[in-house]
């Protein structure tokens, strides 16, 4: 069961469609709170940083999904990286914590926010933004990270716009 839920191969790129579904959405949310978004190819990577900081290019890919640039302030500028695991794979299933526990409920998305943080968080330091990892689970479970920085901002402002045409704010 662990490779169908997790395989890029033995999933046939359904792993990488539902990932890239996500990319859109987070885009809306990123327009709407005034970042420029950022796609293309030439801006994803760090072939570059890790050649200025003199590390080597480790195998398989080192790249954003986007990058949302913040105009006002360059250092604001998000480096987004989407990432859905599924949490019944057995590496999560063996460890108690996700089971039981008052964090059991983000156990699987603190653990995808985790493994992008060690993955990208220094290269993303050294081009002077800020690496969020869009971390989700496979049952639609959101990782604590995007929720803070970047949904909560969102309709943070929406209620700050409500409040500022309607006189009152929704909760």
């Amino acid at each position: 069961i662990d490779h169908v839920l997790s395989c890029n191969v033995g999933t046939e790129g359904t792993k990488l469609a539902r990932h890239n579904l996500l990319l859109p959405i987070f885009s809306k949310f990123c327009k709407k709170l005034g970042f420029v978004w950022d796609t293309r190819p030439a801006v994803l990577g760090f072939a570059q940083i890790l050649d200025v900081l003199g590390l080597p290019h480790p195998p398989g890919k080192r790249r954003l999904g986007a990058i949302a640039h913040c105009r006002a302030d360059h250092r604001r500028s998000l480096g987004i990286d989407v990432t859905v695991w599924h949490p019944c794979t057995r590496s999560i299933r063996r460890n108690e914590a996700a089971a039981v526990g008052r964090k059991a409920a983000t156990y699987t998305t603190d653990l995808a926010e985790k493994s992008k943080i060690e993955k990208y968080a220094q290269l993303c330091d050294a081009r002077g933004i800020k690496l969020l990892p869009a971390a989700f689970n496979a049952y639609g479970g959101w990782g604590t990270l995007v929720l803070r920085d970047l949904v909560e901002p969102h309709f943070d402002k929406l209620r700050a716009e409500e409040k500022a045409e309607a006189g009152q704010e929704w909760n």
